[in-house]
């Protein structure tokens, strides 16, 4: 067998037979991202460009015929080119026929998340069957217009190729063309994306909680901490989320369990009434507010301060009966998950 990572992937040595882009593919587009399928749509005013090598930006632009246009750097071989809506496809067309330019791609954006911009590059990574041969990898790659890069050595077969002007589509769809072939297990493109801040709260006392998210310390080991504020940039939790809390007792009163409907089905089960606790520094409230406390800025803020909160008190001794009575609570009032 030929080792797979000595294979000279060129241009010329396209296969026909081996062709898979034969299917036609409509907008929107669907990017496959770790498993997941993202629903992109193209930008209408403003591309990217990869210059050939040697080539410098005021070449590209003499190329495209686009001198009213500023470049910004995306990546050290990746700009971007803003233009005129009705000027887009011209433009993009000139790029793709110029010498002067590598690669020519739409830029996109998410549909869940428009303010969100992916910005193709020129790489495919692509990872084929255990038990496809060296070979039959190198003409799938071949008519696929593309050329390897290096192999990613903790993946089997796996392999980042760089995508050339015999390339029949751009990379998002080339990926997935790519992937209606058996032999491919996994193909995603290498977009470029903006990044962004994480969200951080404003509360008095955020500080004191290195739990969520902190960076580093004298007494803090790395990485100890939930990542919370990567997981708020995606959400903070909504009132259709309801966690349930099982202890001792709760202070329904406090300020961080106050916003319109934080509190849903509260309940005690021995005794029956709301489960009130004689103090506010009772187990209940801290892990209520450890789950679910609103941001109000004056103190901590719950790892999902979206969520709704049921407070069920059970007492300081508990038995069958309690068991099935919170598990019965539980359902009948649609809390998907119990702490207690």
């Amino acid at each position: 067998m030929t080792d797979a990572r000595k294979l000279p992937l060129s241009p010329e040595e396209v296969l026909p037979e081996e062709s898979v882009f034969d299917v036609a593919l409509l907008d929107p587009v669907v990017l496959q991202r770790g498993g997941e399928e993202l629903t992109l749509g193209k930008v209408n005013d403003r591309f990217v460009v990869c210059p050939a090598a040697g080539c410098s930006v005021a070449a590209v632009l003499e190329a495209i015929q686009a001198t009213d246009v500023t470049p910004s750097s995306i990546l050290p071989n990746l700009l971007e080119i803003r233009v005129a809506p009705s000027d887009l496809d011209d433009l993009m067309q000139q790029a793709r026929s110029a010498t002067a330019t590598a690669f020519a791609s739409h830029v996109y954006q998410m549909y869940e998340s428009p303010g969100t911009l992916l910005y193709p590059t020129d790489q495919i990574t692509l990872q084929f069957a255990e038990s496809l041969a060296a070979e039959q990898m190198h003409r799938i790659a071949a008519a696929a217009g593309l050329r390897i890069l290096k192999l990613i050595t903790s993946v089997p077969k796996a392999f980042v190729f760089q995508v050339t002007a015999s390339a029949p589509a751009n990379p998002l769809k080339l990926a997935n063309q790519l992937l209606q072939h058996p032999a491919i297990l996994l193909a995603e493109p290498n977009v470029a994306v903006l990044r962004q801040p994480c969200y951080r709260p404003r509360e008095s006392n955020y500080a004191q909680q290195w739990y969520l998210n902190h960076e580093g310390g004298a007494d803090l080991v790395p990485g100890s901490h939930i990542f919370a504020e990567p997981a708020w940039n995606l959400t903070k939790g909504k009132r259709s989320v309801t966690v349930a809390v099982a202890d001792d007792g709760f202070d329904l009163e406090h300020p961080d369990l106050q916003s319109e409907g934080k509190i849903v089905a509260a309940v005690e089960l021995q005794r029956g009434g709301l489960p009130l606790a004689q103090s506010s520094e009772t187990h209940g409230t801290a892990c209520a507010r450890l789950i679910t406390a609103d941001e109000t800025g004056k103190g901590m803020i719950g790892v999902a301060p979206g969520c709704a909160l049921m407070p069920i008190g059970v007492g300081q001794f508990i038995e069958d009966q309690t068991i099935e009575q919170l598990c019965q609570w539980v359902i009948e009032n649609g809390a998907p998950s119990v702490i207690g």
